[in-house]
């Protein structure tokens, strides 16, 4: 008997500590404007704590301006796309609907409506890994803008000049909305053919900030790009995503690199744009 008691005292006692635990929110939905070109290729959820696989498309809702639901939308592929923590989820554009000559595209147009109004709403059903529900309902706003069908030109880019010994960020206005996951993955900083470590930070959809982990020094350093960085709409650099076969580029290099220096005056806050240079 002591021992039943004893269970059912630390079942209770697991109970409240499980449901005293802070529930699950979204903290941010990418991209991040309120104005997205019609022919957007991914949205992406990212979340407080790791989520359960249960058919995000089940709990993804797009409304437009009228109130009526818009289907056939998005990719539901078998497999959803999550990160490694299982904090971030992409919801997937159909590329049927982005991509002109395809059946989806001839049947059913783009995806989103020029000048439409549109509301992205993640349901409260959802679930993380102790079965907590989001605290409540998110809904991101957009209107569908023009399309975007050129690429991202990095030469275009600029580049801050952040002070020696110290860590201040190096900050780089892309001049395009770029993809959030593209941009944090595909770029790299290396001095003398070492990395520079740190990160990349996203800040709204058409600047980027990188934290070096130590002080920067006297000296260029390089900032490289993956040729595969794509913008929004799945443009990589010098290569539009929705292309007639006869422009294909098969040429593109597989890095472009901008050079930079850190500032050694203090008070200096002009912007210095960086050279490019193609290469391996």
């Amino acid at each position: 008997m002591k021992n039943k008691v004893l269970l059912f005292a630390l079942f209770l006692i697991f109970e409240g500590s499980l449901y005293g635990q802070e529930s699950p929110t979204v903290v941010n939905i990418f991209p991040q404007s309120d104005s997205l070109p019609v022919n957007i290729m991914r949205f992406y959820v990212e979340f407080s704590h790791p989520m359960q696989e249960m058919n995000i498309y089940e709990h993804v809702h797009l409304i437009d301006n009228k109130g009526q639901k818009v289907d056939s939308v998005f990719y539901q592929y078998p497999h959803e796309f999550w990160n490694n923590t299982r904090t971030k989820v992409s919801l997937l554009v159909d590329p049927g609907r982005v991509k002109r000559g395809l059946i989806a595209h001839n049947r059913l147009g783009r995806a989103f409506e020029e000048g439409v109004t549109y509301h992205l709403k993640i349901d409260s059903l959802l679930l993380n890994f102790e079965d907590q529900p989001l605290q409540k309902s998110v809904t991101k706003t957009f209107v569908a803008i023009t399309e975007d069908i050129q690429a991202p030109n990095v030469n275009d880019w600029q580049l801050s000049q952040p002070r020696i010994e110290t860590v201040e960020p190096l900050i780089i206005n892309l001049k395009d909305k770029i993809d959030h996951v593209s941009a944090q993955t595909l770029l790299r900083i290396t001095q003398n053919n070492q990395l520079v470590e740190g990160h990349f930070e996203m800040k709204g959809d058409t600047s980027l900030a990188f934290i070096p982990k130590s002080d920067w020094s006297r000296g260029k350093y390089q900032l490289s790009i993956n040729s595969k960085l794509e913008d929004l709409t799945a443009n990589s650099v010098n290569q539009v995503f929705d292309h007639n076969i006869a422009d294909f580029q098969a040429d593109i290099p597989p890095y472009y690199h901008l050079t930079f220096k850190a500032k050694q005056k203090t008070s200096d806050t002009l912007k210095f744009k960086g050279s490019l240079m193609l290469g391996q």
